[in-house]
């Protein structure tokens, strides 16, 4: 069996990765967190055991692999990562990255030959020979994501998910904080996640109850919190630029999964709708719902695709 090795810095994307080696009948990899320091990247022992892969726990054991060929391609998330990656192992195995930020100019100086990523624009700034369009998927069956969606009028507040907000997102934050002042207290509005005033909450249990998810963000790639979102019903309030740098476009439709905007003030304009308008809110919320309901779900095609994908990859091996 053709056998990956997934480095990544989210637990979110190592399911999303499972589900795909599962259904490719590939059998998935993970290096323990004694490989932190090397390799850059975040991956905790427990995910071996919560997603029944194997886990290399020590550099030592994955050298031992490589050199037994028990690796057939690498699957890393970030630029330095693979630099961790060849500077200790070399290039005798293929290295796939999987678009986690948006480091365009470092992949190239890397020479990077195979790409997946869940953005149109990734793929086409890239341009490595080998790609995949990949879809950020989301196991619709997920008890969180099966709740009926509350009627807009039991429903309150906007919130935002995103970590370091006023720190890392400059624009980002500049953005929010006008349309918060704008508002002016008038409706509950909050942004949560790592080092922000309110605290890392669980977002599942917050956005089930809010009228919208506000997503406003200057880096980085298809974040989980507007994926989240859309799969409980909640639709995503989000700014242009946004969409195009988080390359978005086929996840957040204007009036299908959210709204969309150019400026604060019509950022505004909008909740005020949500606010005013619960019909609106309920019939934007359903189609919010079944947009993801078919959207964030790979079939049988997007399998054989991956696989494909693999075996490009490693030029032609038997997976």
């Amino acid at each position: 069996m053709f056998k990956l090795c997934f480095a990544s810095g989210h637990g979110g994307s190592t399911n999303e990765i499972k589900i795909l080696c599962k259904q490719a009948g590939v059998q998935l990899v993970l290096p323990g967190t004694e490989t932190q320091q090397s390799l850059r990247h975040l991956v905790k022992d427990a995910e071996g055991q919560i997603h029944q892969a194997t886990l290399l726990r020590t550099m030592d054991e994955i050298k031992q692999a490589v050199e037994k060929k028990e690796i057939n391609a690498w699957l890393v998330a970030r630029p330095e990562t693979i630099e961790g990656i060849r500077e200790h192992f070399g290039t005798s195995i293929p290295i796939i990255a999987r678009h986690s930020v948006n480091s365009f100019e470092k992949y190239k100086k890397l020479g990077l030959q195979n790409f997946i990523s869940p953005s149109r624009n990734a793929l086409k700034q890239l341009n490595a020979p080998n790609q995949w369009l990949s879809v950020k998927v989301r196991d619709f069956n997920y008890p969180h994501y099966q709740t009926p969606i509350l009627p807009a009028n039991q429903r309150r507040g906007y919130y935002s998910y995103i970590h370091h907000f006023q720190q890392y997102w400059k624009r980002a934050f500049s953005f929010y904080s006008e349309v918060a002042t704008l508002l002016d207290g008038a409706v509950p509005i909050e942004y949560y996640g790592r080092e922000n005033p309110a605290g890392d909450i669980n977002d599942h249990k917050i956005m089930a109850t809010s009228k919208a998810t506000i997503h406003i963000k200057d880096g980085q790639v298809c974040c989980n919190a507007p994926i989240n979102s859309i799969c409980s019903g909640i639709p995503v309030l989000m700014d242009y630029e946004t969409l195009h740098k988080l390359g978005m476009e086929d996840y957040i439709i204007h009036q299908v999964s959210g709204l969309l905007f150019d400026t604060p003030t019509e950022c505004v304009k909008w909740i005020q709708i949500l606010e005013n308008d619960n019909d609106f809110l309920d019939e934007l919320s359903r189609r919010t719902k079944e947009f993801a309901r078919l959207k964030c779900q790979y079939t049988s095609q997007d399998y054989l695709q991956f696989r494909n994908f693999l075996y490009n990859a490693i030029k032609g091996k038997d997976i």
